[in-house]
């Protein structure tokens, strides 16, 4: 009774359960969903964390084109400015061994040379020639040395080794102003005078590619007056005419004209 009554309740369902059915089949079927949306999850989060790499590195990119831009700006502002102090300080200078007077100047569109009177620790000051010149795009070229006192021209100066001066992403250009007699101005790219300074000297930045103009400062020649001005008597001065052989000076009274006048005579 005892061997049937237990095999009436198996077969009745009070037996063993069978955990391969049933309960166990719907947990595996939710782990296994939870593990998909798992690795989708993932997989979102490494594609938005690959765009933000992406995005941050795109930007830095952008900052350092910016930052390189500026930089490059600010090297070609402070050429620039160096040359437009110097040629704000230009002497009338003429080359005192010539035997035709003519200025210590040389202007071309990528080359200029100058003279300036640059100071000593004695008080005095010496005629120095100044050059610069375009050393293709970004660069520009400084050098200088003293006018010699017998210097018949330029090739007469002999010039310091060129400093190289950082001139951003652009191109060094000059051009040369000359006032018209008839109050005008004309802007020409070389300067062939040698009788005449420039009224004004323009700096130019172009850009490489398009030769487009980016920026432009123009310096206004101040310069009055020349050295050989201070003694006139025994040095050319262009702003004096030197009086003619024979002709009276204009402290020295000179003859009347007509010649001399006889005296009236004496009606007493």
């Amino acid at each position: 009774m005892t061997a049937t009554g237990g095999n009436d309740r198996r077969r009745r369902g009070h037996g063993p359960r069978d955990f391969s059915r049933g309960d166990g089949g719907e947990r595996n079927g939710e782990a296994g969903y939870l593990l998909v949306e798992a690795l989708a999850t993932l997989t979102l989060a490494a594609l938005l964390l690959g765009g933000l790499l992406a995005l941050g590195g795109g930007l830095s990119r952008v900052a350092d084109r910016i930052a390189g831009r500026v930089e490059a700006t600010e090297a070609g502002r402070l050429a620039v400015a160096a040359m437009a102090r110097d040629i704000a300080q230009l002497s009338r200078r003429r080359f005192p061994g010539a035997q035709e007077p003519r200025f210590a100047f040389y202007g071309q569109t990528d080359r200029i040379v100058f003279v300036v009177e640059a100071p000593q620790q004695d008080g005095l000051a010496r005629p120095v020639v100044v050059a610069y010149q375009a050393d293709g795009p970004g660069a520009a070229l400084r050098a200088e040395g003293e006018l010699p006192v017998d210097a018949q021209s330029l090739d007469d100066v002999a010039l310091s080794r060129p400093h190289r001066m950082p001139f951003g992403d652009a191109e060094l250009r000059f051009a040369f102003v000359e006032r018209l007699k008839s109050g005008g101005e004309l802007v020409t790219d070389a300067w062939s005078r040698s009788d005449l300074l420039p009224a004004a000297i323009r700096i130019d930045r172009l850009d490489p590619a398009s030769k487009r103009l980016v920026a432009s400062r123009r310096v206004a020649i101040v310069a009055e007056t020349e050295p050989g001005c201070a003694a006139a008597e025994i040095a050319f001065c262009s702003t004096k005419k030197k009086p003619r052989p024979g002709a009276a000076s204009p402290d020295q009274p000179g003859p009347q004209q007509g010649g001399p006048q006889p005296d009236p005579p004496d009606r007493g």
